[in-house]
């Protein structure tokens, strides 16, 4: 019974190391959020042209969930087109909450949200996985610093920053 006790706290503790050690990328020094990636975060930038801040477009989210709804399909759509005809660009994916939650829970929930924005970027419109990056911001920056249901609901999203190599 010892050895079976054993076996099972050994077996628990691989898999907490694995998922753990098998994640790539570093923490972010000013948020502690965990960053996806192999790109230098320095190099992102946002939408500079009129044409990247037509297709960079923010998705947004429903209070607490990570889903991506129907509507902001189309506008992931156009941002794949963007990257498959600018094939040197790299995406940055940040996700964002809203104020209500704790900091712990709104980091979560903003990388649910970055991680489900690339995920889709990749397995449906093709993007290859290592042009995306991905980070949470959970609710530290804000685009509405208001405390009302339109600031939420303007805080709660994915939003894009670009770089080329």
């Amino acid at each position: 019974m010892r050895m079976l006790r054993v076996i099972v706290a050994m077996f628990v503790c691989m898999s907490l190391m694995s998922g753990c050690f098998g994640r790539k990328g570093i923490k972010d020094r000013d948020t502690g959020s965990y960053v996806l990636t192999d790109f230098p975060l320095e190099k992102f930038k946002e939408a500079s042209n009129d044409q990247e801040k037509v297709v960079l477009k923010d998705v947004h989210f429903d209070y607490n969930k990570s889903d991506i709804k129907t509507d902001d399909k189309l506008i992931l759509k156009e941002i794949a087109k963007y990257l498959k005809y600018n094939n040197v660009l790299h995406l940055l994916v940040e996700g964002h909450c809203d104020e209500r939650g704790t900091n712990e829970f709104n980091l979560a929930l903003g990388e649910k949200r970055a991680l489900n924005t690339r995920e889709y970027l990749v397995k449906t419109e093709g993007i290859e996985s290592a042009r995306i990056q991905t980070i949470s911001y959970g609710e530290e920056k804000p685009l509405d610093v208001a405390h009302n249901d339109n600031a939420w609901k303007v805080n709660r999203r994915s939003h894009f920053q670009i770089a080329s190599e």
